[in-house]
């Protein structure tokens, strides 16, 4: 089940019916907005989040867009590494495996975001300062996911 906010309530069906509860966390914290999440007593998966970089040529629009390639790899592995310390954490998505088009998008929460907030390029073109930081959180968070207390 993904949700923006929750009740008592809904929380309450959610570990009836469900077997994840699922949101889209588009902060720079995850501990700020979404701070509830943490406490609740259930799998939980951020389901998206994500940075844009602007040293790419990229002007769109996006939540949280960073000044440089560097800036973004920060805020991913700060987010990450935040998020990584809720016990009930499940799984982290990464928004978006490739940029928007240069056109911009057509469709969406923003309409001509064209911005640089992929893995890779349009082109399919790794970014690897970023492909690197989030290979290395994947085997972090797997690690610590299968650690035998």
């Amino acid at each position: 089940c993904r949700f923006d906010s929750m009740t008592p309530e809904s929380e309450q069906a959610c570990k009836e019916y469900c077997d994840v509860l699922s949101f889209n966390c588009y902060e720079k914290n995850p501990d700020i907005h979404f701070s509830f999440l943490k406490n609740i007593d259930f799998p939980v998966l951020i389901s998206e989040f994500g940075f844009g970089a602007s040293d790419n040529g990229r002007i769109g629009w996006v939540l949280y867009q960073t000044l440089s390639e560097s800036d973004r790899v920060a805020a991913y592995e700060n987010y990450a590494n935040r998020a990584r310390q809720w016990s009930n954490l499940v799984g982290l998505h990464y928004y978006k495996w490739e940029d928007h088009p240069l056109s911009g998008d057509s469709v969406g929460v923003a309409p001509g975001d064209n911005t640089s907030s992929g893995l890779v390029s349009i082109c399919d073109v790794p970014y690897p300062l970023i492909t690197q930081s989030a290979t290395n959180m994947n085997r972090t968070i797997m690690e610590s996911f299968t650690a035998i207390p």
